[in-house]
């Protein structure tokens, strides 16, 4: 099985939760024979993939940067090239510009969400976004929050209860120096 991650930043140039999260799937995933790569946006992007800690990750070139959400003209044609190589693409949320990418390539492969959060700090943004964040939640698969209270007290995932569940995340303990 192949897995594609899909998020707006990730190592090397970027350590974060998310990317954090993305990175312990992908070697957990491995110790099960499952392939992942990972689709991220840069403004330092190589053309060619790179390769971290022994996966794939695509870089597509940031254009601009509107309210911490990277945006790439670039990112529409690698994303259609390369996901059909893969049986199911796994979205991280939030991240609207993923959503347009499941929207012009995506659609016709399975999809999970990782809905690792609710919109908060984007008062005026997430009204705007509304309607594209219904279309994606609706059509894709599966939605994975991180815990049951998230799933319990989120306004959004209670619209999506029907295809939702919480699935904790499972760090590598022997990451993080104590």
């Amino acid at each position: 099985m192949r897995i594609l991650h899909v998020y707006k930043s990730y190592y090397p140039e970027v350590y974060g939760g998310v990317p954090q999260a993305i990175r312990h799937l992908v070697h957990g995933c491995a110790e099960h024979g499952i392939e992942s790569e990972v689709f991220t946006l840069s403004a330092n992007a190589a053309d060619d993939p790179i390769t971290f800690e022994g996966h794939r990750v695509t870089q597509a070139k940031t254009s601009v940067e509107v309210a911490s959400t990277p945006l790439s003209i670039e990112a529409f044609s690698k994303f259609r090239k390369i996901a059909p190589q893969f049986d199911v693409i796994h979205y991280h949320y939030p991240y609207p510009f993923g959503d347009l990418l499941y929207l012009h390539g995506g659609r016709s492969i399975p999809s999970i969400v990782t809905y690792h959060c609710d919109i908060v700090r984007q008062r005026f943004l997430k009204h705007v976004y509304y309607p594209l964040q219904t279309v994606f939640l609706k059509s894709v698969d599966r939605i994975i929050c991180t815990s049951t209270n998230y799933m319990d007290t989120s306004p959004v995932l209670q619209q999506f209860l029907y295809k939702t569940e919480a699935i904790s995340l499972g760090l590598n303990k022997e990451a993080f120096p104590m």
